[in-house]
C-alpha cells in the first residue's frame, strides 16, 4: 500500500491499495495519527537556490532603503540638506526610526504567522524578544531605566551609559536564558531558528549599547544607529525565511510499500 505522510506539524499516515481499497476505488483507509522521530523534526530546514531568491531579493531592498536613509543622514550633518531633521537616523519617531518600528514589527508577525503552524516555543520566545526591542525602541525603555537608577560614573563612562548598559545587559540575560531553554528542549526544526537571529541580537547588542557608549566610533552617528538598521533588515529575512521553510515548503512525503 502507499503511505502519505501529511504537512507538518499534524502528520498522518493513510494507506491505499492500488485499483481499490474496500470495494471503493481511490478511497482511503485510515488516517492513524503519527509523530515524527527526532531525526526527522529536529533536523534543519531544507535549503534550494529558489526559496533564498526572494528572501535575497528582499533583503537586498530592505539594505537598499537602510542605505538611503544613511547617506540623507550623512547628507544633513555634514551640509544641512535635506532642511527637514525627520531624515536623522538618530531622531526619536523620525523617518528611518519610524521604518525600523516597521522592519520590528514584521518579525514579529511572521514569527507568530510560523507559529500557527509549528506550534514551537522557540518562536514564541523570539517573537517576545523583538516586541520588547519595538517597545524598547519606541518607548526608550533602558534609556529611561538607566537615568533612574543613576549609578555613579566608573572607568571614564558617565553613570547614565552604565545604567543603560546594566539594564539592557539584565534583558539580554533573560531574553537569552529564554531562547537557550527553548531551544534546548524543542524537537522541530524550529530550533534553527536561533541559528539564524542570536547573532542579529548579539549585533543590536553591540551597536545599540557598546557603540553608544564608545561616542569617538560613532562617526556621523552612523555606527550606532546604522548597525541597528542593517542588523533589523537581517532579522526581517532571517524570519522570512524562516516563515517560509516551515510553513510553505514544507513538502509532502510519499512513501511506497
Amino acid at each position: 500500500c502507499s503511505l502519505v505522510v501529511g504537512r507538518w506539524p499534524r502528520p498522518h499516515i493513510v494507506c491505499a491499495e492500488p485499483g481499490s481499497v474496500n470495494g471503493a476505488p481511490g478511497r482511503w483507509t485510515g488516517p492513524w495519527s503519527i509523530e515524527f522521530t527526532d531525526r526527522m523534526a529536529s533536523g534543519p530546514p531544507s535549503i534550494d537556490r529558489a526559496s533564498l531568491r526572494p528572501i535575497g531579493r528582499l533583503l537586498i531592498v530592505l539594505l537598499a532603503v537602510d542605505g538611503v536613509f544613511l547617506v540623507v543622514h550623512a547628507l544633513h550633518v555634514r551640509y544641512g540638506v535635506p532642511g527637514s531633521g525627520r531624515w536623522l537616523i538618530s531622531l526619536d519617531r523620525g523617518n528611518p526610526e519610524l521604518f525600523q518600528y516597521l522592519k520590528e514589527g514584521a518579525v514579529v508577525a511572521l514569527l507568530l504567522a510560523a507559529y500557527r503552524h509549528v506550534r514551537s516555543a522557540v518562536q514564541l520566545a523570539w517573537a517576545a524578544a523583538f516586541v520588547y526591542l519595538l517597545l524598547d525602541d519606541s518607548l526608550e525603555i533602558h534609556e529611561t531605566i538607566g537615568d533612574w537608577l543613576a549609578l555613579g560614573d566608573a572607568f571614564g563612562i558617565e553613570g547614565r551609559d552604565l545604567g543603560q548598559v546594566a539594564v539592557s545587559a539584565t534583558v539580554a540575560v533573560a531574553i537569552l536564558a529564554a531562547v537557550a531553554i527553548t531551544t534546548v528542549r524543542d524537537r522541530t526544526p524550529a530550533r534553527w531558528l536561533t541559528a539564524g537571529l542570536a547573532p542579529v541580537l548579539l549585533a543590536l547588542g553591540f551597536f545599540g549599547v557598546v557603540a553608544d557608549v564608545i561616542e569617538p566610533i560613532d562617526v556621523l552617528g552612523l555606527v550606532e544607529d546604522g548597525g541597528e538598521m542593517v542588523s533589523i533588515s537581517a532579522a526581517v529575512a532571517v524570519a522570512a525565511w524562516h516563515y517560509r521553510s516551515s510553513v510553505v515548503t514544507r513538502p509532502t512525503i510519499l512513501v511506497t510499500g
